[in-house]
């Protein structure tokens, strides 16, 4: 995937790996591209209680069985992801601009928005679960 720019298939491709993690019992309570420029890059990333229950080497290594199952593979590494707790400063912003404003954020994408006081330069937000 070109870093620098998220395309549909990008999304496409996210969409898939998402709903294999909850096929197989991963639990994601809110998901989305995330730009990161400083490395340049996007991260496909969830919100998922498994961090706080069993810590990010038993995420990640979810996240890593369910991608090496995907025949042909997707074109995300699991690299390229980032599982955060629920209880992440963004993930809890997103909530908030949720609730301020109910049923905008699936599939939506905002460009240069601050929330909770963290400057977002782009990302693109699957869902969001309150």
């Amino acid at each position: 995937m070109d870093k620098t720019i998220l395309v549909e298939k990008d999304i496409e491709e996210g969409q898939k790996v998402i709903e294999a993690l909850q096929e197989d019992g991963f639990p994601v309570n809110s998901a989305f591209w995330l730009y990161k420029p400083e490395p340049d890059e996007w991260r496909l990333t969830f919100a998922s209680p498994l961090i706080d229950e069993q810590g990010p080497f038993k995420a990640y290594s979810f996240v890593q069985k369910v991608l090496a199952k995907f025949s042909p593979p997707v074109g995300i590494s699991v690299a390229e992801t980032t599982v955060l707790s629920d209880k992440d400063e963004l993930v809890e912003g997103l909530r908030y601009l949720d609730r301020q404003t109910p049923g905008i954020l699936p599939n939506m994408r905002l460009r240069g928005n601050s929330i909770k006081n963290r400057y977002i330069d782009d990302i693109y937000i699957y869902f969001v679960t309150p």
